[in-house]
């Protein structure tokens, strides 16, 4: 065969690879098995022959056997069986040409491969007088699309990273797809092996993201397996509530508590958040990011004794109570007072600047009140009351000022005593009458009283005085009958 026929066969061969239809006039010649030879001998490769290969192909495409071999005196060939049958020619799927090397070519294509082809035993022969030389038979395999599962690929969400790992064919790659919530790629790379990592700082911990991966070969693409991306997955981190102060600031109470962080899987970001849960909380619930300084502050209901706060950062959580009572505590003494005057002694949260205290008659009218501002060096406000109160019963409510130290909350529960006054002499008899009093000077009362003291004492000498003179007078007067006797005399 020249070469311009050799290079020809070639054309056809490629054109037929290029067609990718499979052809169908090369018939296996049922009657002549390779097994049925007994003389067969083994052809053995060297820099002038060379036999055919395994190969691997694709469903799709093509897969080819090829053979180089010297033809010695008295031998035909290359012959080549399929699966122990000996294909007939021609066959446009079967290329044989002397090349201008002086050695025989042998090309035996498959178009179109399916899966039925996979296992097909290529024997390329010559035969020699009485017998038959060939090649270690090659063999035809075929693979289709990649086939992965979630098993095979496997995603890691780290504090700086996406990591990829897994097990796909060696002969297939890897193309990775992320989209954020709003379905808009932000990463897409093809052609990758495993593992694989993406950068953490494409990523905001707060969003929602999808991974996509699609395994890809020459038979064509898998099935795409998609991956929610939770960066909270692998993440713990432990910690405790260090200190927590409460204070009252512009008519709010103000929780400010600091946490120290231990036992970190990773160092913890800026964007990560507390969750925070309370019924003291406006709503129930609340988040807090992560800030520099590790500290936080929460506005709360007002006055709530036991206030609990559950804190919780990644998988922990931690649980703080506090009183957010703007009046913690308060004393009023004496509860029955004698003088008609009592004392206030009201322990106060950080910030509040006083309290108000207002003074009801049973029936409910207002009898006076009181402001009584917090001592400024202390945490309470103390005071004696500023109005003597009538013999009675009073209701003593106490309620906190506001910030601006003067109005007081009114729609806040207040504090409720009963104080009692009972006195000796009531105050409240001492009402003026219709004739104004006149004011009469100590000292004149002192002479009036003086001058009728005299007065009594100069009656009863008198009187004394006169009784003792009758008696004198009648002691000395002579008897009627003695001086009638005398005359008689």
């Amino acid at each position: 065969m020249s070469f311009l026929s050799a290079l020809l066969s070639l054309v056809l061969v490629f054109s037929t690879l290029l067609s990718g239809r499979s052809s169908t006039n090369c018939r296996i010649n049922l009657t002549e098995k390779l097994s049925d030879f007994i003389l067969t001998r083994r052809l053995l490769e060297s820099a002038n022959t060379i036999g055919p290969k395994t190969t691997t192909g694709y469903v799709g495409g093509n897969i080819s056997a090829n053979a180089t071999v010297p033809l010695p005196d008295g031998c035909t060939g290359p012959i080549i069986f399929v699966n122990d049958y000996k294909l007939s020619s021609p066959c446009t799927n079967l290329i044989i040409y002397h090349g201008t090397d002086g050695r025989e070519h042998l090309i035996y294509t498959i178009n179109g491969v399916e899966h039925s082809v996979n296992g097909t035993r290529i024997d390329v022969c010559i035969f020699c007088t009485d017998h038959y030389e060939c090649f270690v038979p090659a063999y035809f395999y075929v693979k289709g699309r990649p086939n992965i599962t979630n098993n095979d690929i496997l995603i890691k969400v780290m504090c700086s990273e996406v990591v990829i790992t897994g097990n796909i064919d060696k002969d297939a790659t890897l193309t990775v797809e992320v989209k954020n919530s709003s379905n808009v790629t932000i990463y897409k790379e093809d052609g990758l092996t495993l593992p694989h990592s993406i950068n953490g700082s494409l990523f905001n911990p707060r969003n929602e993201y999808q991974l996509t991966t699609v395994a890809t070969n020459k038979a064509g693409d898998s099935n795409p397996l998609t991956y929610d991306l939770n960066f909270d997955v692998n993440m713990t981190a432990d910690f405790n509530i260090e200190s927590t102060a409460v204070k009252y600031v512009n008519d709010t109470v103000k929780v400010l508590f600091y946490i120290i962080t231990v036992n970190k899987s990773c160092s913890l970001l800026y964007l990560d958040y507390l969750n925070v849960e309370s019924s003291c909380l406006e709503g129930g619930h609340t988040v807090l990011y992560l800030n520099k300084s590790f500290s936080f502050l929460l506005d709360l209901l007002m006055d709530q004794q036991q206030c609990v706060i559950v804190i919780e950062l990644k998988t922990t959580k931690k649980e703080v109570i506090v009183d957010t009572s703007r009046i913690s505590n308060i004393r009023i003494w004496p509860r029955v007072t004698h003088n008609g005057y009592y004392s206030i002694n009201a322990t106060l949260l950080n910030g509040v600047t006083g309290v108000m205290v207002q003074v009801l008659y049973l029936n409910g009218t207002v009898f006076f009140k009181q402001p009584i501002l917090r001592d400024s060096l202390h945490h309470y406000a103390i005071a004696n009351s500023s109005t003597r109160l009538p013999n009675g019963t009073f209701n003593v409510f106490v309620y906190p000022l506001l910030s601006d130290g003067r109005s007081f909350d009114s729609n806040h529960t207040a504090m409720n005593f009963s104080v009692t006054c009972t006195m000796s002499h009531d105050p409240s008899d001492d009402t003026p009458t219709n004739k104004p009093k006149k004011n009469v000077p100590v000292g004149f009362i002192v002479i009036v009283l003086i001058g009728a003291i005299i007065l009594i004492v100069v009656i009863i000498a008198a009187i004394l005085l006169g009784v003792r003179h009758g008696r004198i007078n009648g002691q000395w007067a002579p008897h009627p009958n003695e001086e009638g006797r005398g005359d008689e005399e």
